[in-house]
């Protein structure tokens, strides 16, 4: 029986998903005023934002987060990957984007690094 292949490199995650609740806006090209989001999940690659609107893969964002636990505000840029505006009630899905983030941050990275701890 031949053996089954490993994932791609680059489909593996880097660091683990970490579930949050935390407010974050996003800004497409510039526009005002920010739209409201929510980050529902977060790790080094990127983050998921459940919002109504549907936005395009491919998008590039401006986004800033508020992260719990702490003070301050981090702004990345960050490409919409994926998606997910037609989910199935009662199921658990939110309506919204997964993002990769765009050369983010130190802060930022080191942020999510110590939620990934608990």
């Amino acid at each position: 029986m031949p053996e089954t292949p490993s994932p791609p490199q680059s489909a593996q995650r880097i660091s683990k998903r970490v579930r949050v609740l935390c407010p974050a806006h996003y800004k497409i090209d510039g526009q005002e005023p920010a739209a409201f989001a929510t980050v529902v999940v977060i790790n080094l690659n990127g983050l998921y934002l459940a919002t109504p609107q549907e936005l395009p893969t491919g998008r590039e964002l401006e986004v800033t987060i508020s992260l719990p636990g702490e003070g301050q505000v981090y702004r990345s840029r960050a490409r919409v990957i994926d998606s997910h505006h037609r989910v199935t009630p009662g199921r658990g899905q939110v309506p919204g984007v997964g993002c990769a983030f765009v050369e983010p941050p130190s802060e930022l990275v080191s942020a999510i690094r110590n939620l990934s701890q608990f």
